[in-house]
Order: C-alpha cells, then structure tokens, then sequence
C-alpha cells in the first residue's frame, strides 16, 4: 500500500478534495497524510510565523471534515512551513521512512503573479527530496503525468537560461542567446550615464566598474560558448 504526502499549498479545501479523489481512483489502496502550508491568501509572501502557522492547522482541520463527509479518509493532518518545497524537506527529514511518494496539490496556475509567487514547485522539490513528486490540481486529466505549469512564455524562456544545469542541449546554443544580458547590460550603462551627467559625476566610477564586470562576464560567457558548441 502506497502512502502518499500530499501537500496542501494555496488551494481550496473543495479543489483538495478534487485532487485527492484522482488519487484514489488512480490508486484504490493508497494512504494519505495531509500537509498544509502556512500561508495566507492576504500575504502570499510572508514565511511561517505563529498565526500563519494557527490558520494552516484551522485550513488541515476543515479540509479533514470535508473530506471525511466527502468519503475520504486521511491519516493524519500537519502544518507545515509556508514554502512547500521546505515543507516537504522537513516532514521528509522528521520521518524518512514513512511515505513512498509526494503529492503536490495547488490551484490552476493562472497569470505573471501565480508564476512569480511559486515558479515550477514540482521541479524545486524533486531537487530537494528522493521520492517522486507529482503535481496535481483541479480538473487533472492525468493524475500521475508530468503537468507543466501553465507559464508566461518569454518568462519562462528568460528564466531557463538563468539556470545552471549539466545537460548541455539546455544550454545557450549561440551567442545571440545572450542578447538579453547585453540589453540589460546597455540599459544599466544608459541609467549610469544619465545620472552621471545629470545628477552626480560620481556615478561615471560606478559605470567604469559595471564595465568592466560585464565586460569580463559576457567574455566568460562567449569563451564558454565557443567551446561548447
């Protein structure tokens, strides 16, 4: 019999108890410990604190009757911390050897703050714990599939290039991959100047410097490239 962490991140106890009958379906056998997040809908960026903390507990209790009157039965219910990746990181940590499996529950995400208050949950917390990860939400077609979370696609592309990874076929093929860093590069260098002439000259040492550093990055970055391609 599997049992399943199933973590309760911003989301509804009607959506949970959605997600959680896919998981029955998928699964008639399995178990399952609720996690509820401590957060907040009216500070979505706050980290755990005493009340957050109170109210995620309140959230676990009513989701629990609204399961149990829906036919759905938990073994147990916690709180946990407001980031779910750190959550699960330190329910896994207190009992390694209980589940086989995490579950993560959230709504749909939807629009630029959805993205940048979360990211791709499911990927930040298989990097950090040794079970597979799921991620699951209302209206799932495939429970147990790879769901990619609906992103803002220059963002998203902006993103995948910021990160370090050891697959190569990831990585900036061309030098015109670096044409956002240089945009950014030029419009620092535009700002510095125009303050410098405008408000202070002390600001022409600070645009000298910021050169410089760039300078040496992007050179970095073009060696590296014509290396690897």
């Amino acid at each position: 019999m599997a049992h399943y962490l199933v973590v309760a991140h911003r989301i509804a106890p009607t959506e949970l108890a959605s997600c959680l009958r896919h998981i029955e379906a998928g699964d008639p056998a399995s178990a399952c410990t609720l996690l509820v997040t401590a957060t907040h809908w009216s500070r979505p960026m706050s980290g755990q604190t005493p009340t957050l903390e109170a109210f995620a507990i309140e959230r676990g209790v009513q989701a629990r009757a609204l399961l149990r009157d829906s036919g759905l039965h938990l073994v147990g219910t916690i709180a946990g911390d407001g980031s779910a990746p750190t959550a699960v990181e330190d329910e896994l940590r207190n009992h390694p050897e209980h589940y086989d499996a995490v579950v993560l529950c959230t709504p749909r995400a939807r629009g630029v703050q959805a993205w940048l208050m979360d990211g791709d949950l499911r990927t930040r917390i298989q990097e950090r714990v040794p079970l597979p990860v799921f991620h699951m939400f209302e209206g799932t077609s495939a429970p147990w599939g790879r769901q990619p979370d609906p992103r803002i696609g220059w963002l998203s592309r902006l993103w995948a290039r910021t990160r370090l990874t050891s697959d190569h076929q990831t990585l900036v093929a061309s030098p015109r991959g670096l044409l956002p860093f240089l945009v950014l590069m030029l419009v620092y260098l535009i700002g510095g100047l125009t303050l410098a002439i405008f408000v202070n000259r002390g600001f022409l040492l600070n645009d000298l410097v910021a050169l410089l550093v760039y300078s040496l990055v992007i050179g970095g970055l073009l060696f590296v490239l014509r290396h690897e391609t």
